[in-house]
């Protein structure tokens, strides 16, 4: 018994009955509604050199003072899923356990008056404005509660 070959199966790449010859090759280009993948694409952008900024970029990039707390780039490396891991990760980025645990947020004594802590005065500005940007419908007691949490919680785990 001889098989026959369909034209749903697989066929030598002679032209047959139903096959035809392409008159002219298959582009290899894609269509002018894509645009062409680039050959070679870096995994991370090449790192910038140190241009003074434009007015507009000035304005528009809300990049920290000169004399700020925060370093440059430890905003972008912060979670944004919620605004307390956000505050999380900016407090390990600027402090050490240590430092957590012998601070509180505003400085004042505490109303059971052990011990008085100094607060982060400038600090804490400069946290909730790099908040903010952030998450535009956070308001200042929010992330001096977040603040206020993270602190204590430095506290207990040094106990």
């Amino acid at each position: 018994m001889t098989q026959e070959l369909r034209p749903t199966q697989s066929t030598p790449s002679r032209p047959g009955p139903t096959q035809s010859t392409p008159s002219k090759p298959a582009p290899t280009q894609s269509t002018p509604s894509r645009p062409a993948p680039k050959q070679s694409t870096p995994s991370r952008p090449a790192p910038k050199q140190s241009t003074p900024p434009t007015q507009s970029e000035a304005a528009s990039s809300p990049a920290p003072a000169p004399d700020s707390v925060i370093p440059k780039g430890l905003v972008e490396r912060c979670s944004i899923q919620n605004p307390q891991k956000f505050i999380n990760d900016l407090l390990h980025g600027l402090y050490t356990r240590e430092f957590m645990c012998a601070h509180s947020v505003t400085g004042q004594t505490s109303s059971s008056g052990t011990e008085n802590k100094p607060g982060l005065q400038k600090d804490l500005v400069e946290i909730t404005n790099a908040a903010k940007t952030k998450f535009q419908h956070i308001t200042d007691s929010n992330v001096k509660a977040f603040i206020r949490q993270k602190l204590n919680n430095a506290a207990k785990l040094n106990k």
